[in-house]
């Protein structure tokens, strides 16, 4: 778990949400909102993540639309949940 909250490593993950541009979650938080989220609860969320205590909540289920495909039906996590702040 240390290598997954690493800082090099969430920086790069962070990148790629950003990159997708992807659809806010079952929580409603967009990805522009994601920066100050992170800012204000990260060192929260590590350390929850570190001790075993984060508990994600369910995953919405959306279809993307895929160039001579049906679509990908997902599972998106979501970032923030009330148990995980």
């Amino acid at each position: 778990m240390e290598a997954v909250v690493e800082k090099a490593n969430m920086a790069r993950a962070y990148r790629r949400v950003v990159a997708n541009k992807g659809a806010p979650g079952a929580d409603g938080m967009t990805v522009d909102q994601l920066a100050d989220h992170l800012k204000q609860h990260w060192p929260t969320l590590r350390e929850r993540l570190l001790a075993g205590e984060y508990h994600p909540s369910p995953i919405r289920a959306v279809a993307i639309p895929k160039e001579g495909a049906g679509g990908d039906p997902g599972p998106y996590p979501i970032v923030r949940t009330p148990r995980s702040v």
